[in-house]
């Protein structure tokens, strides 16, 4: 019987060809995953960002991780725990000098690499580009680069104003992404009040940026801006985009402009970094009390510091505070707990938040105050039985029962607490999972 024998033979050789594809994989990280086909990126009803139908806040950076080297600095900042990453190289790429082909090539070998670590990107457009609503040039772009896998936001502008970026090109501009690109959300970051009411039209999702920690008065900062901020630009929006919170990971003192007028800063390292890691972790539970579905860290380029000979230990807390986000991401994603916090007593500088899952009320609770420790007392009329310590850094419970506590914060100090909750135990489900 030759010819069953032949395929008997045939399908031996066929299945040990697949075995050895399997253990032959090509040389790469451990995170690395393959390639698929592009992402579909829509958003829930509270803003939080749905990855191919999966429900995700989101945890971002606005470099590519912990040094400046584009695509090879990726890695860390998938080992750090965020989700979506970014990189000025595409916005001051100089598209009349190297060309939108250059653009292309770095850009494609970017997105290619994030994918295979399970990174997301928001994808600068060269500023040049959008200034002058160069159709030519953001149309090669968009056709070459709309199905890779990691893009999920296209960035349109970083703080613009009108005599740099008129209305007019931002217009034009947001219209040709969503003729060219649709189902692909657009970014435009603002840092002034009077932006969000000029440029909100022409983005999909509204970001806002406010750095409150000075290099020259570290005694007079405080985070409660950042909460200030957030409010009055949702209340702008009024619900008609999402609003995300890009917050501080920079110390202001790396600053070469700001050092040139003054001089007796100290350089940054691990002992004098504002923020530190209590700040890094308050400023997102303060966005979080405004009721953001993601928070992005701005960090400054190895021309001001670098994260990774200067200050190692504060890129390792920002990678510690990332991953406890990440941690929390089941409760974030649930929906608020019924009823409002009643605080019975305690410091004007403290913010909270609260969500129902599993169960359970968790109530987060951050104290704006950078400087001096705060203590608040509090009743959440949903939970029942005495709360425990859940997370958060330099806060301590010191009072407990019936549905109530007390608790002390350090400056920048943050507790999360969860409780049984009274019935029903979930609260309403929000938007897709």
């Amino acid at each position: 019987m030759p010819v069953l024998r032949s395929s008997a033979l045939a399908l031996i050789l066929a299945l040990a060809a697949l075995i050895l594809l399997s253990v032959a994989e090509p040389a790469g990280t451990a995170q690395e995953r393959p390639i698929r086909g592009r992402t579909q990126i829509e958003f829930g009803p509270r803003g939080e960002l749905i990855v191919d139908g999966e429900r995700r806040f989101i945890r971002g950076g606005y470099r590519s991780g912990q040094v400046d080297t584009l695509a090879d600095a990726l890695p860390s900042a998938a080992e750090a725990g965020f989700d979506l990453v970014h990189d000025y190289h595409f916005e001051s790429l100089d598209i009349e000098k190297h060309g939108v082909k250059r653009y292309i090539q770095d850009a494609r070998a970017y997105l290619r690499r994030a994918s295979k670590l399970g990174l997301g990107v928001f994808m600068g457009l060269p500023r040049k580009a959008v200034m002058n609503a160069d159709e030519e040039t953001l149309t090669a772009i968009v056709n070459a680069l709309s199905d890779e896998r990691a893009l999920w936001l296209w960035y349109i502008y970083d703080e613009p104003h009108p005599e740099e970026l008129s209305l007019g090109n931002a217009e034009r501009v947001y219209r040709l992404l969503k003729k060219l690109d649709p189902q692909r959300p657009a970014i435009m970051l603002t840092n002034r009040s009077e932006r969000v009411a000029q440029y909100q039209a022409y983005c999909d999702l509204l970001w806002y940026d406010r750095y409150p920690i000075a290099a020259t008065s570290v005694a007079k900062s405080s985070l409660k801006p950042i909460k200030e901020v957030l409010d009055s630009t949702l209340k702008t929006v009024g619900g008609n985009k999402p609003v995300w919170a890009v917050v501080q990971a920079q110390d202001n003192k790396g600053s070469p402009k700001l050092r040139k007028r003054a001089k007796k800063l100290a350089m940054p390292n691990d002992q004098n970094h504002r923020p530190n890691e209590a700040d890094l972790r308050a400023q997102a539970h303060v966005a979080i009390a405004s009721g953001v579905m993601a928070v992005v860290y701005y960090w400054g380029p190895d021309s001001w510091y670098s994260m990774k000979t200067d200050t190692p230990g504060i890129w390792a807390s920002l990678g510690k505070v990332v991953r406890e986000l990440g941690a929390l991401e089941p409760v974030l994603l649930a929906g608020t707990a019924p009823q409002a916090l009643q605080m019975t007593s305690g410091d004007a500088s403290v913010v909270s938040w609260t969500r129902a899952h599993g169960g359970k009320i968790y109530v987060g609770i951050a104290n704006t105050d950078i400087n001096a420790p705060a203590t608040v007392a509090f009743r959440s009329p949903d939970a029942r039985g005495p709360f425990s310590i859940k997370g958060g850094g330099d806060g301590d419970l010191e009072k407990t029962g019936n549905g109530e506590a007390r608790v002390r914060l350090g400056p920048s100090g943050v507790i999360v607490l969860a409780a049984e909750a009274q019935a029903p135990a979930e609260a309403p489900a929000t938007g897709r999972r």
